[in-house]
């Protein structure tokens, strides 16, 4: 029951990470970042900006170890799925998918 409610909490977290990754202090640093990483489009501090952004939601809501993994796990599950600029055109159910894919990867492996 813990991990089903857990895994609801998640939700919000990807939400709101996504969404100040999206329209926050990376949009704002983007011109400055020209450089972007392996053909992607996503600028050089994207991982960092958005750990830290999903960490802060995150540790609301889990011990700092699944938190890092988590978000660890969607961070890179982004940019595998997506380019930066279909990245910022998310629906709040893709952010979502991609949140439950993760959390159930890190949270059902701990239980068994």
């Amino acid at each position: 029951m813990k991990t089903k409610l857990q895994k609801i909490s998640l939700i919000g977290i990807f939400l709101v990470a996504s969404s100040a990754i999206g329209y926050g202090s990376l949009q704002a640093k983007e011109t400055e970042n020209l450089q972007q990483t392996k053909g992607r489009g996503y600028p050089r501090d994207f991982a960092t900006t958005y750990k830290a952004d999903c960490m802060v939601e995150a540790q609301n809501h889990l011990p700092e170890e699944d938190a890092v993994k988590i978000c660890e796990c969607t961070m890179k599950r982004f940019k595998v799925l997506y380019s930066y600029e279909e990245y910022q055109k998310l629906s709040s159910q893709e952010q979502q998918d991609v949140g439950l894919y993760c959390s159930n990867q890190v949270l059902d492996t701990e239980e068994n």
